[in-house]
């Protein structure tokens, strides 16, 4: 089951295409090379987190948490990149 919902968080597409994202809302190309590497970063880090906490909170509740606070963010995303706002940009900050 988690697995299956990971991949709704389209983190592999993300990074694969972050960097043409990224020069999309206006940052450098040097600049949006690097913004993938704090992504994964952000990446690990959260990933560390949720195994030192799983066994306190348990599996079911971190998992419903988790999808809870990525949709807003994502919904966010997708209606200001289908809007071509460049608000995108600061969406794609938070997310990352």
């Amino acid at each position: 089951m988690e697995l299956c919902l990971n991949q709704f968080s389209c983190i592999n597409a993300i990074l694969y295409y972050a960097p043409r994202m990224f020069e999309l809302t206006g940052l450098s190309s040097a600049d949006s090379m690097f913004q993938p590497v704090i992504i994964g970063i952000t990446n690990a880090l959260f990933t560390i987190l949720g195994l030192i906490i799983i066994d306190k909170v348990g599996r079911k509740k971190l998992l419903i948490t988790g999808i809870d606070i990525r949709s807003f963010p994502w919904s966010c995303f997708f209606i200001f990149l289908h809007n071509d706002d460049s608000a995108g940009y600061c969406c794609m900050e938070i997310l990352s």
